[in-house]
């Protein structure tokens, strides 16, 4: 069909006048096709024929490879080697306690690759973590203790991932083939491609970390400012890469229950992600001391502030608890989170249409290590996040144990990890997200029933106790003790 398409296009360039008449019947065409396939993939049509479209993207991917530059098909030819089966370094065995971590990602707010890189240079791993630079990258030093060291490169690098098929990146493939690590270790779906190429050629393991569940994931559209689900070739191509991940790599890693149980029951055969969940290291110093939330922002101590604390714009849902100040009178909302000079404008706009601009505060980020100590002094804290794609609707994030181990009373979207959480150990109330009335009605049980909001906030303690937070992340460091067990004992 995309052939078709380009070759519509050359001929409407070429015959405009023909071409302007014929546009709505071509539109009707290729509209009706694609609602076609849409229509029929439910049903397990393409369900059924799977292996032929799996085998049809290999043919992309290896075709990409012939019309691309010599010095850059390495990547997508050792890639589609590996995963023919003709692999035979991936995994290998290597003399080096060097861990390179792959990423696009904003390093200096991304607190799991910081925790993950700090707890694996504990365990005496040296950490190299190799990212396209963000434009906030050259602020100042970022120093995430001995042993871990940055090798940002171009922010150009990073641009693969706004192209089809998303995760092919030459030049971060480039840059892994200077080093002769342990393991490669890929944050989320779109580095895994290239971390198979890479130790299809230097010998490493490959350790695979889903932040995300990127084929149940969604897709922003810049024209329209909306979310949708992936079209049905990205998804197919995520869920291709995420197949071949949770059978071919070393190690898979998640962040819940609900991702790894339905991971292993779709796609990897049987095999379950072990789960490393965001909880916030109990123990991290803050980067300098820090006075109550109230105190810090200048807000009155009798007055209830409830706290968003976290990543902005349209896929966090933060709209709804905005407008939810006009039902709560009592309410102050405190916003903090990076990228507020893009997003912040669009929520004080809504504050003020619902008659609460004095009660809307925007705040900058604090570093990543500083978030537990920095919300301490709010009344509660809010989590949600866009109700669409199994991905947003199974995310137990950083947030919520930030929030946690602040010893904050939690209100939460009525999604299932989440709300699993809150009704297991007594910590929060839920809420519809889309639903500001219904947002409001939470936040005014918390603000009439102080005792309420006392006794949750307490329970967090025993909740963190039960849930093992201080060992978390020592999992990580376990996943990578069995990967050298496997080494010692001559396995690949």
């Amino acid at each position: 069909m995309s052939a078709l398409i380009s070759r519509i296009r050359q001929l409407a360039s070429r015959h405009p006048r023909v071409s302007g008449a014929m546009r709505p019947a071509v539109r009707s065409i290729i509209g009706g096709y694609w609602r076609v396939r849409e229509a029929l993939e439910p049903v397990g049509i393409y369900a059924k024929t799977k292996v032929f479209w799996q085998l049809r993207l290999r043919w992309r991917l290896a075709t990409a490879t012939m019309a691309s530059k010599l010095a850059k098909g390495r990547l997508q030819s050792d890639c589609i080697l590996s995963f023919m089966g003709l692999r035979p370094r991936i995994g290998g065995v290597v003399d080096s306690n060097l861990i390179v971590m792959i990423a696009f990602a904003d390093i200096r707010h991304d607190p799991r690759i910081e925790r993950e890189a700090r707890t694996l240079a504990k365990a005496n791993y040296r950490i190299k973590i190799v990212f396209p630079k963000t434009s906030n990258w050259d602020d100042g030093p970022v120093d995430w203790g001995t042993g871990v060291n940055f090798m940002p490169i171009a922010d150009q690098a990073g641009l693969f991932c706004t192209r089809w098929p998303g995760f092919i990146g030459d030049e971060l493939f480039a840059a892994l083939l200077n080093e002769n690590p342990f393991a490669i270790h890929a944050h989320d779906l779109n580095m895994a491609f290239i971390a198979f190429a890479a130790a299809r050629r230097t010998g490493a393991k490959v350790v695979c970390d889903f932040h995300e569940w990127y084929s149940e994931n969604v897709t922003y559209n810049i024209e329209t400012e909306r979310f949708s689900l992936h079209s049905w070739p990205q998804r197919l191509a995520y869920r291709w890469l995420e197949r071949h991940s949770l059978i071919n790599a070393d190690a898979v890693v998640t962040v819940c229950d609900s991702i790894a149980d339905a991971m292993a029951r779709e796609l990897g055969g049987g095999r379950r992600p072990d789960v490393v969940r965001n909880i916030p290291s109990m123990s991290a110093v803050p980067t300098r001391a820090y006075r109550s939330l109230k105190q810090e922002l200048g807000l009155s101590e009798e007055r209830f502030v409830l706290l968003y604390q976290g990543g902005l714009g349209p896929s966090r849902l933060i709209e709804p608890i905005v407008e939810a100040l006009a039902h709560s009178p009592a309410c102050t909302l405190v916003i903090r989170g990076p990228q507020l000079e893009r997003w912040g404008p669009s929520y004080a706009a809504i504050a003020a249409r619902a008659g609460a601009a004095h009660r809307l505060v925007l705040a900058p980020a604090v570093p990543s290590r500083d978030v537990v100590v920095a919300a301490r002094g709010a009344d509660a804290a809010v989590y949600t996040v866009l109700g669409m794609g199994r991905n947003f609707i199974y995310a137990l994030p950083n947030k919520v144990f930030e929030y946690m181990a602040a010893g904050l009373p939690l209100l939460v979207a009525n999604y299932p990890e989440v709300s699993r959480l809150v009704d297991r150990f007594d910590v929060g109330l839920s809420f519809q997200p889309d639903d500001p009335r219904s947002i409001a009605h939470a936040i005014n049980v918390m603000v009439e029933n102080k005792a309420l909001r006392v006794r949750m906030g307490a329970n967090t303690r025993q909740a963190l106790l039960e849930l093992d937070a201080e060992s978390e992340w020592e999992r990580l460091a376990a996943i990578y003790a069995r990967l050298r067990a496997s080494d010692a004992n001559g396995s690949s």
